[in-house]
């Protein structure tokens, strides 16, 4: 089960990344309500086309997105970071998928249907939305080179790139990560072997790369150097694509 809580957007203490583009202007009922929920590991947030509404962003965890294929097997479309929007369409009143928790969850729901004309508008939360699809749009650009590789080995850097950039991670140095998933979870999103995933650990283990401090724990022992190993045939990489992210998606509004 979740806990949940209510508040105005304006005294939302959920740590949303809709708040900063705020301002203390809007007060009373001209307001969308927010919703805080709870969820413990391995619960579910939303199940596959039950009909949610509004924005839901991911306060604190990591959360699942997948779909059932037709012969009963699990197809993983993406792993949620705080930050990031679980629904990015508040138009749409379905999700995508099934949306799970693989650690304890927070997240944030905002009563908020973008462009539709009610009694309230909020230029500051469009302005947050067309940021985050600007920084969905470049992400998978830079993805999309990752899953052409041939090398399984380089959709496994890749991953732990990824994930360390989006967990703000500093480029040149040492970072710990978390990495709540299974490796069948990953072999699943990456379209490899699971025994190819575990073994790839462990080749980058012995390189003395990364070290597993537990078993949902990675450190990145440097991650440009991690990164040097992956051959994008002269492209940006993930990891020089982490760095300008934010700015080259600002400049795409």
């Amino acid at each position: 089960m979740y806990s949940e809580s209510y508040s105005s957007i304006s005294k939302c203490s959920c740590g949303c990344p809709v708040k900063p583009f705020l301002n203390d202007t809007f007060s009373g009922a001209n307001v969308p309500a927010v919703r805080r929920r709870r969820f413990a590991s391995g619960k579910n947030i939303a199940r596959e086309w039950v009909p949610i509404t509004g924005l839901c962003v991911v306060v604190s965890g990591v959360v699942k997105i997948s779909e059932s294929t037709k012969d009963g097997e699990q197809w993983i479309k993406s792993f949620v970071f705080p930050g990031e929007f679980i629904k990015l369409l508040p138009w749409s009143s379905v999700p995508s998928g099934d949306v799970r928790a693989l650690t304890n969850v927070v997240v944030c729901d905002i009563d908020y249907q973008w462009g539709e004309q009610d009694e309230f508008n909020s230029p500051e939360i469009d302005r947050a939305l067309l940021f985050a699809a600007a920084w969905e749009k470049k992400h998978s650009d830079l993805w999309q080179r990752v899953m052409i590789s041939r090398k399984p080995c380089d959709r496994v850097i890749s991953f732990l790139i990824d994930v360390a950039g989006r967990s703000a991670c500093d480029n040149r140095g040492e970072c710990v990560i978390e990495l709540p998933m299974t490796h069948s979870d990953i072999a699943d999103y990456l379209g490899l072997q699971r025994e190819t995933v575990s073994r790839s650990f462990t080749e980058l283990r012995n390189a003395g790369l990364i070290t597993f401090l537990n078993r949902k724990t990675c450190l990145i022992r440097a991650i440009e150097k991690l990164s040097s190993l992956v051959d994008f045939n002269g492209s940006e990489s993930l990891c020089d694509g982490y760095e300008a992210m934010t700015e080259s998606a600002y400049q795409s509004l």
